[in-house]
Parts: structure tokens; C-alpha cells; sequence
């Protein structure tokens, strides 16, 4: 749930698009670059911690959907945004999501 808030998938992402056009410029920016490192983080513990056990297959489905939510709430709210700053947030939480759905499918064994 930690890395899930610092990522910002949904429903924990409501913070993020206030917060993001609140904030200068070069702020914005690493917040864009933090928000990666905890999708990084969710997918490192998942490829590390949770491989092998039998709760793997459900955190993989509970992320692809958690991945498909953000994209779609989020892509809602680039349609609503009225300011460039506001609009750049939820296009960060849309490459999040995009993110995490494309790295939750995974890919079969050779």
C-alpha cells in the first residue's frame, strides 16, 4: 500500500494532480521522477518477495487492474483539465498506469 501511494495508482491517487500543479517547475519534475521510482519499487518487491509464493498471481491481477483503473480515471481527467498544469499531472498518472498494466501482464516462459 506504501509503494501503491507513492506511485499513485488509484484509488490512492487523488493527492497527486493538486499537489503536482501546486508546485514550481523543477519540484514537478522530480515528483514526475518519484512517482516512477515507487512504481519501481511495487514491481522490484513483487519480482522479488512474491515469485515464488502463491499470492503472486493475485498481486499480479490486483496490479494489471489497479494499472487499468488509474489509466482510465486518469485519462478522464486530462479530458477535464482546463490548465496545462493540472493536464500534465494526470498525463503522468496515465504513464503510471500504463506502466503497471504493461508490467503486471508479464510475459509467458519460452
Amino acid at each position: 500500500m506504501v509503494f501503491s501511494l507513492k506511485a499513485a495508482l488509484l484509488p490512492l491517487y487523488f493527492w497527486l494532480p493538486r499537489t503536482y500543479s501546486a508546485a514550481p517547475a523543477p519540484v514537478a519534475a522530480l515528483f514526475a521522477i518519484m512517482t516512477k521510482v515507487g512504481l519501481y519499487a511495487i514491481l522490484r518487491v513483487q519480482s522479488l518477495i512474491f515469485i515464488d509464493t502463491p499470492a503472486a498471481s493475485a498481486i499480479a491481477g490486483w496490479l494489471w487492474w489497479s494499472g487499468l483503473a488509474t489509466i482510465v480515471l486518469a485519462a478522464i481527467g486530462v479530458v477535464a483539465a482546463r490548465d496545462l498544469r493540472p493536464l500534465i499531472a494526470y498525463l503522468v498518472l496515465v504513464s503510471v498506469g500504463t506502466l503497471l498494466a504493461a508490467a503486471a501482464l508479464g510475459t509467458p516462459p519460452p
